[in-house]
Parts: C-alpha cells; sequence; structure tokens
C-alpha cells in the first residue's frame, strides 16, 4: 500500500513539473504578440469594430494563464474617437481558440482602468462567452466613483445592426464626478449625493446616437444626503408666495442650491425618450413631486415640479416649478401661467364669499339656501 502512494505522489510531482515546464517554454519562447492581428483580425470580422493594441503584449500566469495588454481601445465604425479604452489589461482566454477561430468562446478579462463613453471605471471583471455570432458579459464588476457596479449585458447581431441589452445596478456611487464625466462637464444644474441606480435596458445601432435614440427599458434611482446645484426651491417658493400675496419679491441669495435628505423615482425609456411621473424629494423643509421627460438624443429635459409649501409662508397652495432646455443648461423658473391661474381663483372666491353674504343678508329661506349652494358650485 505504501509503494502505492508513493508512486502516485511521484506522478503528481511530475505531472507539476512538466506543466510547469510547458509554462515557462510558453512564456519564454513564444510571442504573443503574433496574437494580435489574429484578435484585431477576428473582433472587426464578427463587430466592425476597430480594436488596437497600444504596445507589446506579454504573457502572464496570473490570476489565470492569458495575456497582458498596457493599453487597448475599441472604436465604433466611422467613429475617430474610441468609446472603450481599457489600461493594463489581463485577458485570460486560451490561445488556441484565437488561433482557430472557434464560433465558441470564454474567458474572463480584468482590467486596472476602463473609460466607456467617457465614464471611468477601475478594478474591472468581466466574463466573456462568445457563441454563434452572440456575445454575453457576465459578470460585469467594477468600481465606480466610490461605488460599485454589478451585472451582466449581453450583444448580437453584430455583422447587421448590433443589438444590446443589460441589467446593471449602481450601488453608493458618487453622483457629481460621474454626471461631470456623462455630460462632459459641469452642467448648470449639478446633482450632489450618492446613489443607487438599476438599469434594465436594451437599443440597437453603430453609433452611440442610434444607440441612445433606439434606446428601451426603465431605470430606478434613489439618492440620498444631497443637493441640487443650480435651484434654490426655498427661494423660489418665498418669490411665490410674495407674487400670491401681492409682496415685493426679494433679491435671490448668493447660494443657489437646495439640500435634500432623499431623491427617489424611476423612468420609462421609449425610443429614447425616457420619462417620470414619481419623482419624489424630501427634506427638513419641504417636499417636492415632480413629472416630466429627458430625451436622451437630443439631451434636453422638461420638468414640472410641484413644491409643497411649508408652514412658514402665508400661502398654502403647492407652487409650480418649471425646468425646462439642454439638460447641461436648464432654464429653471416658477410657472407664471400656474401661479396667474391660483390669483384668479383666489379673487373669484373672493368675489363668491361676497355674493353669498348679500344672498344670505336679501334671500331667505331655502331660495336663498340655492343660490349659496349654486355659486359654491
Amino acid at each position: 500500500m505504501k509503494r502505492i502512494v508513493k508512486f502516485l505522489l511521484w506522478v503528481i510531482v511530475l505531472f507539476l513539473v512538466i506543466c510547469l515546464l510547458a509554462l515557462g517554454a510558453l512564456y519564454l519562447f513564444a510571442d504573443p504578440n503574433k496574437l494580435k492581428p489574429v484578435i484585431s483580425s477576428e473582433v472587426e470580422k464578427r463587430t466592425g469594430y476597430r480594436l488596437v493594441f497600444d504596445g507589446d503584449l506579454s504573457w502572464s500566469l496570473y490570476p489565470q494563464v492569458g495575456v497582458k495588454a498596457s493599453h487597448i481601445t475599441l472604436t465604433e465604425p466611422s467613429q475617430e474617437k474610441p468609446f472603450i479604452d481599457l489600461k493594463r489589461a489581463h485577458i485570460a482566454i486560451e490561445p488556441m481558440q484565437l488561433l482557430h477561430g472557434d464560433h465558441k468562446l470564454s474567458g474572463e478579462v480584468h482590467v486596472a482602468e476602463v473609460v466607456f463613453m467617457n465614464v471611468h471605471v477601475t478594478s474591472a471583471l468581466v466574463g466573456l462567452h462568445w457563441q454563434d455570432n452572440a456575445i454575453m458579459l457576465r459578470p460585469v464588476r467594477a468600481s465606480l466613483y466610490g461605488g460599485s457596479i454589478d451585472g451582466y449585458a449581453r450583444g448580437k447581431d453584430f455583422s447587421a445592426t448590433p443589438a444590446w441589452d443589460w441589467d446593471i445596478s449602481l450601488k453608493h456611487v458618487d453622483m457629481q464626478p460621474l454626471l461631470h464625466d456623462v455630460h462632459g462637464g459641469t452642467p448648470s444644474l449639478n446633482l450632489l449625493g450618492t446613489g443607487q441606480v438599476k438599469i434594465d435596458a436594451s437599443t440597437q445601432g453603430l453609433t452611440k446616437q442610434q444607440m441612445l435614440g433606439n434606446l428601451n427599458g426603465k431605470v430606478d434611482f434613489k439618492l440620498l444626503n444631497g443637493t441640487v446645484e443650480g435651484i434654490d426651491l426655498n427661494y423660489l417658493i418665498q418669490s411665490a408666495d410674495a407674487l400670491l400675496n401681492k409682496k415685493s419679491v426679494g433679491l435671490p441669495p448668493e447660494l443657489n442650491q437646495t439640500s435634500f435628505d432623499s431623491l427617489t423615482g424611476s423612468m420609462l425609456i421609449n425610443n429614447g425618450l425616457a420619462e417620470t411621473n414619481d419623482l419624489l424629494l424630501s427634506s427638513a423643509a419641504f417636499s417636492v413631486k415632480g413629472q416630466g421627460g429627458y430625451n436622451l438624443p437630443a439631451q434636453t429635459i422638461d420638468f414640472a415640479l410641484q413644491v409643497a409649501a411649508p408652514q412658514t409662508i402665508e400661502s398654502k397652495w403647492d407652487v409650480p416649478v418649471l425646468v425646462r432646455g439642454e439638460v447641461s443648461r436648464p432654464t429653471v423658473q416658477l410657472d407664471l401661467m400656474a401661479i396667474k391661474k391660483q390669483l384668479a381663483i383666489r379673487e373669484l372666491n373672493k368675489v363668491k364669499e361676497k355674493v353669498k353674504d348679500t344672498i344670505k343678508e336679501n334671500v331667505p329661506g331655502k331660495a336663498g339656501e340655492y343660490l349659496q349652494n349654486l355659486i359654491g358650485q
């Protein structure tokens, strides 16, 4: 029995030595740069996208046997600027799969830094599964602006019009730098806070504009302890109260912002138009409900807000606020038409009360009651 165990141990040791020698020979003598044209050619043939390796490739033995690349870019057809930029990538795919051009491909991609359509991601892990001209990226995990991203994405029909669908969750993400990169700068209406966002959507197209125009799905979001820069709802409330009560409107404060405890809502996206009817902002002083739309291809918004008046002002109606225009620089103002309507209703109610008092004094009995009820209607 001891001789059999000893023999098995020697076989295992010998097997490990052979594996190490094979890996060493692969690392020392095989040139991974020969894979560059093969990989680029396969990607362009199957997807139409241009894959460029900037710098030499090298073998990596950890965490899996694969190829290391210092810089990789992926560019849409007929575009100059890459929409995906990868730095310090480790591609763990068996080389024989690439060399043989198999219709089935699987592996993992580890990337230190990713820029995807201006959004910066770090420490990314993507599971890669290719079969029958369709790709599954699962899992998709990474660090994102102080938080994390997790989910999956699928793509197909790359030889015609590429179609994508995905289910992605963002957790504990710092929204200010994220929105700064999405918009390519700091918008006049800026959102600060830590957010949770869930995106379940699908689209198709070759360019960013086509993909935005064909986007469909749903977004749920929740932000905590944040600030909206570029809009001071307290000032708008005071201004509306002054207009309704025929008082002078004070000068706006230097600090143009609104702090909130939570901001929640959802958006349904239909062919690039995202609409919401359950936007809710809560703060210690007031609450805000909102409805409206976000035109993704045109990058314009049109929202109507109703701010619940706090107890500190005379008027007890909700204050109407409009937010319209380009998403980077929208116009924020009171809905004067709605305020004028409220003023007209107030004056009409005053007239009604006077008429009721006159009827009560001059028309007794059931006839007077009937006329009062008629006016009340």
